[in-house]
């Protein structure tokens, strides 16, 4: 038996887009994306672990986290079930510069390997053409868009989650 998994992970937004690493569905060979993060190590909290994934992946610190919710996650890939609560955070990136990349390279320090990082724009998730995970993250964005435009929430954040149209 295996246990659930808890991650926290972060939706970096710049220009309608938000920073994502890049996968490789193992059947269909398809790729999707996830925003980066990982573990939450024994005695960490969910912030103190997001900010050691995302120094370890991208060697820039990260600020201005604030939690956006809490999904669950129960998904089955690579011939195995995976259970994970996780945490979601919005978060700016100290390094600027990546903010002018279009794609970039991470590193995952747990099995020594490099990784794809990219801009990804929501619209591309929200039309069916790229496939966002964990599955309900494009659903309480896109809620969160929602309820931002309605009620100004985002007025007093430096980052704006958008969807362009």
């Amino acid at each position: 038996m295996s246990a659930i998994k808890t991650k926290a992970i972060c939706i970096f937004s710049h220009d309608g887009k938000i920073l994502v690493s890049e996968y490789t569905h193992t059947k269909t060979g398809e790729p999707f994306y996830r925003p980066l993060g990982g573990n939450i190590e024994f005695t960490e909290d969910s912030q103190q672990a997001l900010k050691r994934e995302i120094i370890e992946e991208l060697n820039t610190p990260i600020s201005n986290l604030e939690l956006l919710d809490v999904i669950e996650n129960i998904y089955y890939y690579k011939d195995k079930y995976s259970h994970e609560i996780l945490f979601i955070y919005d978060g700016i990136l100290e390094e600027r510069s990546l903010y002018e990349r279009e794609e970039f390279f991470g590193y995952e320090k747990e099995d020594s390997r490099k990784f794809k990082v990219k801009w990804k724009s929501l619209h591309d998730f929200a039309s069916g053409r790229d496939m966002l995970y964990p599955e309900g993250l494009l659903e309480l964005l896109t809620h969160k868009i929602s309820i931002d435009k309605d009620y100004g929430f985002l007025e007093t954040q430096e980052s704006n989650i958008t969807i362009e149209q």
